[in-house]
């Protein structure tokens, strides 16, 4: 894993809090923008935040990180909105898109917060079958000793399709890669129910807890569903203090959904008791002492010499 800087980002203008200081929490927003125009604006609301969430009453807390899917961006147009981002006070990584109507996962995150790839990590780690759904970065300030950040776009109307675990596996090689706290945010085209179902087995590998908001993510012609949510390290998910669809954004079909978390999540990370596995306790041959034979009936007793015959005999 690579070196981890004590990097304290300055916040100057990032919810009120002074410069030096750490924020007690910090929002992550995830959003499918279909497109650069909505991702633009996404950008304009995020570096403003102030966002209200249930349960979460606190308005001066900074968005830290938004992890976007569907940006429709390669080639010239990718430089194009990585430098549009910069100019708008965000450092953006991740992975282009195949074509303008498809496609494209990326990290954007605060200029004020240090960003850098964990040992062995890549901005792109889509699967060859799956190229621009899976982006990738390191982010210190949000959580101490950092923390890695996975966008992650799943192909839709088909489910958990091989195609579909394909690209949640590479996200768990990418975890496991880097040994320490993170989430993974995103348009998983599935609700949390049925990946909870279809994926246990590799939830409880990573160890991860699913996060997602009350009400639907996603609007079609029956209303909407829930497909775009969080999975936060089960070691730090003790510090979400809240997820929420953002309803107060436009933006058409996908609404963004925000995670709350507390700056000091890593530093009371729970401890996993893991039960010692069994094993043969039996004894190697040849190392069993012979046990003395102790008299266990009558018989035995009255071959037994008597104490006046001892004295007898002294």
């Amino acid at each position: 894993m690579m070196m981890m800087s004590k990097f304290v980002a300055p916040m100057r203008g990032l919810g009120g809090a002074t410069r030096g200081a750490r924020p007690r929490y910090a929002d992550i927003c995830a959003f499918n923008s279909s497109g650069k125009p909505q991702l633009r604006l996404a950008m304009d609301r995020c570096r403003h935040g102030r966002f209200l969430g249930p349960a979460c009453h606190l308005t001066n807390v900074p968005v830290a990180a938004l992890l976007a899917q569907e940006h429709h961006c390669k080639g010239e147009d990718w430089i194009d909105v990585k430098a549009m981002a910069k100019r708008a006070g965000w450092s953006m990584t991740g992975a282009p898109a195949v074509s303008s109507s498809s496609c494209g996962a990326a990290l954007l995150v605060r200029s004020s917060y240090q960003t850098g790839l964990t040992k062995g990590a890549r901005e792109d780690c889509s699967p060859k079958e799956s190229p621009g759904r899976l982006a990738t970065g390191w982010v210190d300030g949000i959580v101490r000793k950092g923390i890695l950040m996975l966008s992650v776009y799943l192909w839709h109307e088909e489910g958990l399709t091989a195609r579909n675990r394909a690209i949640l596996y590479a996200a768990g090689d990418a975890i496991k890669r880097h040994n320490g706290p993170w989430i993974i945010g995103g348009d998983f085209n599935t609700t949390p129910q049925d990946l909870k179902l279809c994926m246990q087995k590799w939830l409880k590998d990573v160890g991860g807890d699913v996060c997602a908001p009350g009400n639907y993510t996603c609007k079609n012609r029956f209303g909407g569903r829930t497909i775009d949510f969080f999975i936060v390290d089960s070691r730090i998910s003790h510090g979400v203090q809240g997820v929420w669809t953002q309803m107060d954004f436009p933006s058409s079909p996908h609404y963004m959904v925000v995670l709350r978390i507390a700056a000091d999540a890593s530093e009371t990370e729970i401890l996993k008791i893991i039960s010692p596995k069994s094993f043969d306790a039996r004894p190697m041959k040849g190392c069993i002492r012979k046990p003395c034979e102790e008299p266990t009936d009558n018989g035995d007793v009255a071959t037994m010499a008597s104490l006046d015959d001892v004295d007898c005999i002294f």
